[in-house]
């Protein structure tokens, strides 16, 4: 089967898409491909490792890619790059839209304490979380505890509260 008749759904798919939206970078960001995929125990497309790529290992990936090419290319080329891995992302894995509503909001909350760095932030904490036991629900209320505790060592309790009751609030849905 070639690339264009499989399907456009799944790890393998996400790859694939990955591997379009970083065409034409510097050859150095191959290799930061490669070692991102290592890292995360995915592989490339042809690899068996390659179903091993999860919703959570891409966003992982996603986020570890833009950091990668922010060292070797201007800040609107990576931000552009990033904007189309999220769409492969969504394109890939249909199924997390109600949880990605939830996640993009949680994500803009930490902008205002982690900056640039509110996404890789949030996908670092998650991946601590998220193969827990419980409701999503539960889940994301133990990913608020956890940035909490972050937020608590960078800019003291009374933010990291006030980040808390500002994550919980959306992984309630209130």
């Amino acid at each position: 089967m070639t690339l264009d008749t499989e399907p456009a759904i799944g790890s393998a798919a996400f790859i694939r898409g990955a591997a379009r939206c970083l065409e034409g970078m510097p050859p150095i960001i191959g290799y930061a491909i490669l070692k991102q995929l290592n890292d995360l125990n995915a592989g490339a497309d042809a690899s068996p490792r390659a179903e091993r790529m999860t919703p959570d290992l891409a966003k992982q990936f996603i986020a570890r890619m833009t950091a990668s090419i922010r060292a070797f290319a201007p800040p609107e080329k990576a931000e552009e790059v990033r904007r189309d891995l999220l769409k492969e992302f969504r394109r890939a894995y249909p199924e997390g839209a109600g949880s990605r509503a939830i996640e993009s909001r949680m994500i803009e909350v930490l902008r205002g304490t982690f900056g640039e760095f509110a996404e890789e932030t949030f996908i670092a904490h998650k991946s601590r979380v998220s193969a827990g036991p419980g409701s999503e629900v539960e889940r994301y209320l133990q990913l608020a505890l956890e940035i909490r505790r972050s937020c608590d060592l960078i800019g003291g309790e009374q933010i990291g509260e006030a980040v808390y009751r500002a994550l919980a609030a959306i992984a309630q849905g209130t």
